[in-house]
């Protein structure tokens, strides 16, 4: 399909200043058949991508009746959901985190009251990959051998070192020193 644009000219008043956008190029409009979307080539567009020189119809469009370039920054919404429906009143410039929340719609998880594993207690859940009630609480819960306890490490950490610490209980010289973290040991600084 050939589209003659031959005078895409906007003038749009903002605070005493005009701004003008102006696109003169005959285009060849084609179809990505991937995104759905129209676009055509034009290397020294301001909206072109990349090295390809694609330009995407819906953001050209919508560029023009704004008259400025979108930046990245900004998406272009169809209102109507079809992609192929450039109509200047079908299109929406939106930030990408407004147009994500009008496709992904309301929060689906619902808050809930649960009773954290690591401390018992009770907690209200904000989304479905929260388990814990704090992070010191989801710090605890990670820690998957229960037979290395603050009261066995606390009272080695002043006589060993990390090192020695780490092969004692099977653990790296780091690992050992998270883990006495986690356990809420007491940490002494040490120097070299």
């Amino acid at each position: 399909m050939i589209l003659a644009v031959r005078h895409y000219i906007i003038v749009s008043y903002f605070k005493e200043k005009t701004v003008m956008l102006e696109y003169t190029k005959e285009i060849t409009i084609k179809l990505d058949k991937t995104l759905g979307y129209s676009y055509f080539i034009d290397y020294e567009h301001p909206l072109a991508g990349g090295n390809s020189g694609r330009v995407y119809l819906h953001r050209h469009i919508a560029s023009i009746t704004a008259g400025r370039w979108l930046g990245p920054d900004e998406a272009v919404h169809h209102k109507d959901h079809n992609k192929q429906n450039n109509d200047p009143t079908n299109l929406e410039v939106l930030s990408h985190a407004e147009h994500a929340r009008l496709h992904v719609g309301p929060r689906a998880f619902i808050p809930v009251k649960e009773i954290c594993p690591s401390c018992k207690e009770e907690y209200m859940k904000e989304r479905n990959t929260q388990n814990y009630c704090s992070v010191s609480c989801a710090q605890l819960g990670s820690i998957k051998d229960t037979t290395l306890t603050k009261e066995i490490l606390d009272p080695l950490i002043e006589k060993y070192s990390w090192i020695a610490l780490g092969k004692m209980f099977g653990y790296s010289d780091n690992g050992i020193k998270k883990r006495a973290r986690a356990l809420g040991c007491t940490i002494p600084v040490r120097r070299k």
